[in-house]
């Protein structure tokens, strides 16, 4: 259920845990200022790559992807049923929408016959990078991930750029209470527990996110993650609730667009 139906059938609590004061005001804002759910990890959305040469790996675009050479070898999980998927499509329709100001869904129409659709993210780790499949929609933190177990060797992951900018989408997960808990302050104080340093300490090498809570210090391994910083964060540049509201109809029509 996404938020904006959460909250229109006020089935969660709004409440602020101390702890909150830990986490960035930009990740509370992008994902529910109301409080009704609080951040506890984040990453930006960013393709995966192999065997990719390091001049187009550091220009990657959603124009170069549109180019059948590429769009054969990349692989999008579906947004009706994941959340990478999902964040995805967000990611690229708010692109369109607002620095390009064309629809988005041209950029779609134009890789269909080409894209691998898989059902998830697990599915499309299944396939990458083989058989040709050198891209795939992921998390910047996958370098990490990649230096840390190996077996990805000559790979990398890149947010899109445009006009020497580069453009990120945050995926912020959230955790919340639900209306009517019958122990309303152990929930309260298991939010607040889950934004602490010492459950925070455990994301990044758990999973392989970065933490909500700032003061957290992040292994070495993740000087090879790739943020935001630096980038056009377009979360701020939308009104969230309103994605929120949206969503619903935004995926269906992607389903009717990539079924034709």
């Amino acid at each position: 259920m996404d938020l904006g139906t959460l909250l229109f059938k006020g089935v969660l609590l709004n409440y602020t845990p101390p702890n909150l004061a830990y986490v960035p005001g930009y990740l509370v804002n992008d994902l529910d200022p109301t409080h009704h759910l609080v951040p506890y990890e984040y990453a930006p959305i960013t393709v995966d790559y192999c065997n990719l040469s390091s001049s187009l790996a550091s220009n990657l675009s959603f124009t170069m992807l549109e180019n059948p050479v590429f769009a054969r070898q990349f692989v999008v999980e579906n947004p009706s049923i994941d959340s990478t998927g999902l964040s995805f499509l967000i990611y690229q329709a708010v692109f369109y929408q607002y620095i390009l100001h064309e629809n988005w869904q041209s950029w779609w129409r134009s890789i269909s016959t080409y894209v691998r659709v898989v059902p998830t993210w697990d599915d499309a780790f299944t396939i990458f990078p083989t058989n040709g499949y050198n891209m795939v929609v992921s998390y910047g933190t996958d370098p990490a991930y990649f230096n840390y177990f190996g077996g990805y060797p000559g790979c990398g992951t890149s947010a899109v750029h445009f006009n020497g900018k580069t453009y990120t989408w945050l995926e912020i997960e959230g955790i919340g209470i639900v209306k009517g808990a019958k122990h309303l302050a152990l929930a309260q104080a298991f939010e607040n527990w889950f934004l602490s340093s010492t459950v925070q300490s455990e994301i990044p090498e758990g999973e392989w996110m970065f933490p909500a809570n700032s003061i957290v210090l992040l292994p070495p391994v993740f000087s090879h993650a790739v943020s935001a910083e630096g980038t056009v964060v377009l979360n701020s540049l939308v009104n969230q609730t309103q994605i929120a509201l949206n969503v619903t109809s935004l995926v269906q029509d992607w389903v009717k667009l990539m079924a034709t």
